[in-house]
């Protein structure tokens, strides 16, 4: 029997000390769902998983950028589609107008209504705003001064988006004249063109909705995807990490 040198005792005391100095990191990764806790557990996946979650938080950012936009879009078309009704009434009362059973004096009440509904026609295309910024009186109408909408997760990832002016000057409705009959007569034919324009313009904001709709489904999938990789990276397999628990436990 040998009392200075018990190599067996001295061998348990090690591995009992190691398998101690375990059981924290194991109680640290089941109680945070993390594997990386530190770099030394994996430096190379430490690094890559940081970078994932970059993107994944600016993929994130750039869906929410892109619901911004779809509401910016949504306030433009709700005041394009009033400005549509009041042309609607102008062009009504240019018919009314053009009918010779009229006197002038009756066509001067009528090209009264629709100088107020011109006005007012005007005043929605100047007024409306989103987040204080006038969206359709002709601000964002031009390549190179348009509207960037951040789509991505890197610098340049945008898109550029247009939205050309409604004011009255801008669809022809300033050449509206109900106070004779020829004049009203051409004014119908002003109004149709007026209303072809605002219904082109309605058009492209729709066009550009469903671009960003399309845009926020995919920013979506590439951040989902993202980060079931970083996951797979990152996180700790519950069932493995604690049956490894378990048995430093018992050791």
């Amino acid at each position: 029997m040998i009392v200075q040198h018990n190599m067996d005792a001295q061998f348990s005391a090690r591995m009992g000390k190691e398998n101690s100095g375990r059981i924290p990191e194991l109680t640290s990764k089941l109680s945070s769902g993390y594997r990386l806790l530190h770099t030394k557990n994996d430096a190379a996946g430490s690094t890559i998983s940081q970078e994932m979650r970059s993107q994944i938080r600016g993929l994130d950012q750039a869906n929410q950028n892109g619901q911004d936009g779809i509401y910016l879009l949504d306030v433009a078309d709700g005041a394009a589609s009033q400005i549509h009704s009041m042309i609607q009434r102008i062009r009504e009362l240019a018919v009314q107008a053009a009918n010779d059973v009229y006197l002038d004096s009756d066509r001067q009440i009528l090209d009264n209504e629709s100088a107020k509904l011109i006005e007012e026609a005007d005043r929605v295309a100047t007024e409306t705003e989103y987040n204080t910024m006038k969206i359709i009186d002709g601000s964002f109408s031009s390549v190179g001064n348009g509207l960037d909408l951040q789509l991505g997760a890197n610098s340049e990832q945008n898109i550029e988006v247009l939205i050309k002016g409604l004011k009255a000057s801008n669809i022809g409705l300033d050449q509206i004249d109900l106070s004779s009959r020829d004049s009203a007569s051409s004014s119908i034919t002003q109004s149709d063109e007026s209303i072809a324009m605002i219904s082109s313009i309605r058009g492209e904001l729709g066009a550009v909705r469903s671009r960003l709709s399309y845009a926020i489904h995919n920013t979506s999938n590439m951040s989902e995807c993202l980060q079931s990789t970083e996951s797979r990276i990152a996180d700790t397999d519950m069932a493995e990490t604690m049956v490894e628990y378990s048995k430093e436990s018992i050791l």
